[in-house]
């Protein structure tokens, strides 16, 4: 349990404060990706004991704020989310398979609803609207006209693609101990 815990925190400090600094795209796939895998072998090897995950989860926050306190606040919530919440589903529903896919859709799909979410917090709807205005300027100095909400289209890829991901990463729980051993 130990070693899963530290590799946890490694990668959040490690490769979460390297795409911080770097300001690289889809940091919540790569690191939450990293972190959903690690509470998925900590519910498999705990017996899906949700105290274990909890602790580790702790572990890895204290971990962070040492070592990466450059991290940004919502980094810390993200972490805290995906612990609670695998505690929560990985320890409580059963079958595990059902709940690895549950709980790997919901930890990715709330870094990108995380980053929606404070977009609109702090810079409104008039964000959204901008892009519009932005993306149909664009098409008419190509000629071509659109009536399409381009915000819409990337949100919804955007969180989509959050979803398609989080699914992979809980087929891939039930499939990676097997695979370790």
């Amino acid at each position: 349990m130990l070693r899963i815990t530290a590799l946890w925190a490694f990668s959040e400090c490690a490769l979460g404060g390297i795409m911080h600094a770097l300001h690289l795209p889809f940091t919540g796939l790569f690191v939450g990706g990293f972190s959903v895998l690690c509470i998925g072998l900590l519910a498999h090897n705990s017996g899906c004991n949700a105290a274990v995950i909890l602790r580790a989860t702790l572990l890895v926050i204290l971990v962070k704020v040492v070592v990466s306190p450059h991290s940004p606040p919502p980094s810390y919530l993200a972490v805290g989310f995906q612990g609670v919440s695998g505690a929560l589903i990985l320890g409580y529903v059963k079958p595990f398979g059902l709940a690895a896919r549950l709980f790997g859709c919901l930890a990715i799909l709330e870094s990108a609803v995380q980053k929606l979410l404070m977009l609109l917090l702090f810079f409104g709807k008039s964000l959204f609207e901008a892009l519009d205005l932005f993306v149909h300027d664009v098409l008419e100095t190509f000629g071509l006209h659109s009536q399409v909400s381009w915000s819409t289209v990337i949100v919804c890829s955007y969180v989509g693609l959050y979803a398609l991901w989080g699914l992979l990463l809980g087929w891939w729980i039930t499939r990676l101990p097997a695979q370790i051993e």
